[in-house]
Order: structure tokens, then C-alpha cells, then sequence
């Protein structure tokens, strides 16, 4: 196999691995973030050191290979409506936290309600029988 095939056959692996279509059992399933050189060259029917980054012929397939797994996360927001977000986003959970500590605070309430008429009841059951306190 010449060179360029070789690279041919790595870019159609890199292909199956991004449509989920990979012929090596092991990475069926893989997420499009984990995919490496490694994963590439080995689904290409390669060892796993096959494609290095300081191969001037491997530039293409590395690249395209961080293309996939680093996808570059595109912001159109202006930082006046990200800021308004993110206020808001902190506004919530300060809320829910609020509504949070009140259920624990009102369930604590309960359970000392609860715990005091115990000890009434336990009080009683000791006073009308012979039952001896441990």
C-alpha cells in the first residue's frame, strides 16, 4: 500500500467514526470528542503510532481529526446578553435554593413534632404498664 492510500484509507476511517459506522468492533459508539489519532489509524487497519503530528504528510488528517474532536463552540451572543443569562441563570438557582432550604427547614420541624409526641406516647405506655425503661 502506497503512502497515499494509506492516508486514504485513514481519512475514510475518520469518515466511518464520524457517521458512527466504524469496522472495528471496540469503537462502535465512540463520541466524536474522544476520536484520536490513535482510534483513526487503528480503525484504518494501522498500528495505533501511525499518524503523528510532525509528519508533514499527516498535517491534513490530524487536523481534520481536531476538527472532529474539538469542535469549536461558536458564541453569537453579545457580552451584554450572555451577562443578562447568566444573571438570570443564578437568579433561578439562588431561588431554588431558597424553596430548597425552606422543604429541609419545614420536614426538620415535622420530624421534632414527631419526636416529641414519640416521647409523650413512649411516657405513657410507661406509666400504664410495667415495662421497665432501658
Amino acid at each position: 500500500m502506497t503512502n497515499t492510500n494509506e492516508l486514504a484509507a485513514c481519512y475514510e476511517a475518520l469518515d466511518r467514526l464520524k457517521n458512527g459506522t466504524p469496522r472495528v468492533e471496540k469503537f462502535i459508539g465512540l463520541e466524536l470528542d474522544k476520536i484520536t489519532n490513535s482510534i483513526v489509524s487503528q480503525e484504518a487497519g494501522h498500528d495505533k503510532g501511525y499518524i503523528k503530528n510532525k509528519r508533514a504528510n499527516h498535517q491534513g488528517i490530524v487536523g481534520a481529526i481536531n476538527d472532529i474532536s474539538n469542535p469549536m463552540q461558536v458564541n453569537t451572543l453579545s457580552k451584554s446578553e450572555v451577562n443578562r443569562r447568566h444573571k438570570d441563570k443564578v437568579k433561578n438557582l439562588n431561588e431554588k435554593l431558597g424553596m430548597t432550604q425552606e422543604f429541609l427547614e419545614d420536614s426538620l420541624a415535622r420530624e421534632i413534632l414527631l419526636m416529641a409526641r414519640l416521647k409523650e406516647l413512649e411516657d405513657e405506655l410507661y406509666k400504664l404498664s410495667k415495662v421497665v425503661r432501658i
